[in-house]
């Protein structure tokens, strides 16, 4: 389940407390590639980015909403505490309560990696998350 981020269905819109994302898939892996493909926008240009090292994401949760928020906090923990931006995600493994994937980029760097925004956080407060056959939405507040 390899899903390219460079042009998936995804839209940020710039809100007070933060980032607003509105992402689609035709599954629950292409959705949370699509989330993740906009978070990694929201932190910098993913044409600049390398798919050059593998950096490896598991989890498991309770429930379909909290394993999405913890994929979104994931990717906070790669940009954030490990400075690396990711271009491509591929899941080995993918249910609504845990996963395996794979993100293919590279360690951030000044020269190429501009900065766009900070994301602290996914939030709950807001949280839409839609499951059916084909058609799988989220809105999700990512806090700066």
């Amino acid at each position: 389940m390899q899903h390219e981020i460079e042009t998936p269905p995804f839209t940020t819109t710039t809100i007070e407390k933060g980032v607003l994302v509105d992402a689609n898939g035709r599954s629950g892996s292409e959705l949370f590639a699509s989330a993740g493909a906009a978070y990694f926008s929201i932190v910098c240009d993913l044409a600049c980015i390398k798919p050059q090292k593998a950096y490896d994401l598991n989890r498991q949760a309770s429930s379909l909403e909290e394993l999405f928020l913890g994929w979104m906090n994931d990717l906070v923990w790669v940009f954030s505490d490990q400075d690396v931006v990711c271009a491509n995600i591929n899941f080995s493994y993918w249910s609504p309560t845990s996963y395996a994937a794979t993100l293919l980029g590279e360690p951030v760097s000044s020269d190429r990696h501009k900065a766009n925004d900070i994301v602290e956080a996914a939030s709950t407060e807001g949280l839409k998350l839609r499951a059916a056959k084909g058609n799988w939405s989220v809105q999700v507040m990512l806090l700066n």
